[in-house]
C-alpha cells in the first residue's frame, strides 16, 4: 500500500494506514490503539460542504461499523501511529 491508493474499509477490520474518507455509509471506528479513548468515532466522507469536518482514518483504528472507500495519505512511520511508536 502506498499513498494515493484507494482502500475500501468495512466493519471488523483494522485500518492499515491514514486515510481520507471519499465515500461510505455510517462508518465508526474506535481509536482506542491510537488515543487510549474506547468510545467511538463516527466518519463521515468529505463532500462540498463538510470540507470543515473531513473524516480521517487513522492507523490502528478498529472500524466497528459501516463500510467506506478512503485515500491513503500516510504510511508506516509516517502515520499518526507511527509517530506515536517512534517517541516511545
Amino acid at each position: 500500500m502506498v499513498t494515493g491508493d484507494l482502500v475500501y474499509v468495512e466493519s471488523g477490520m483494522k485500518v492499515p494506514a491514514d486515510m481520507l474518507m471519499i465515500s461510505g455509509q455510517d462508518l465508526s471506528c474506535v481509536e482506542a490503539d491510537l488515543t487510549g479513548e474506547p468510545d467511538e468515532q463516527i466518519k463521515t466522507f468529505i463532500t462540498d460542504e463538510n470540507m470543515q469536518d473531513i473524516g480521517v482514518l487513522l492507523a490502528k483504528s478498529l472500524v466497528i461499523s459501516g463500510t467506506g472507500t478512503a485515500l491513503v495519505i500516510t504510511v508506516g512511520p509516517n502515520t499518526a501511529a507511527g509517530k506515536i511508536t517512534e517517541q516511545t
